[in-house]
């Protein structure tokens, strides 16, 4: 429980903005939900909208839309079985990460690199359908 006399955890959750954050930090690696952290904070949200994003239960779903059985049933059956493959839509996902992420949503991580002022990102993903590991790296964004 966060009381007044405990506001550490509150002080968190707060209006700092994205860019700010990112200066503490020389290194941020995100991968799954925390790149959407990622995205809100290099796209200057304030901490309160970002967590917002995770809170609030119609945003969640359309973020993380689960896969249609019936238009995808190997990847569907293949995550209920073994734990593998997929279980969410990428393309709803984007759909429904741009309007939140704004131009940085839609700006190449390698692009953004191109001035001083924010830590070196690493995002590791895995292709599911090729098998294979990728990084995405970007250094010296501009904030």
């Amino acid at each position: 429980m966060v009381t007044d006399s405990n506001p550490s955890a509150s002080s968190l959750v707060n209006d700092t903005p994205g860019h700010e954050v990112l200066r503490d930090f020389s290194l941020v690696a995100a991968n799954s939900g925390g790149s959407i952290v990622l995205g809100g904070l290099l796209a200057n949200k304030p901490l309160s909208e970002i967590v917002e994003l995770y809170k609030s239960m119609s945003t969640r779903n359309r973020i993380f839309h689960r896969l249609n059985p019936v238009a995808h049933p190997i990847e569907c059956t293949v995550h209920q079985l073994c734990g593998v493959l997929p279980q969410f839509s990428t393309e709803r996902k984007l759909e429904a990460l741009e309007p939140i992420l704004g131009d940085v949503g839609r700006t190449p991580l390698a692009a953004l690199g191109k001035s001083a002022g924010c830590p070196h990102i690493l995002i590791p993903a895995f292709d599911y359908y090729t098998r294979e590991r990728h990084s995405f790296e970007a250094t010296s964004i501009l904030l």
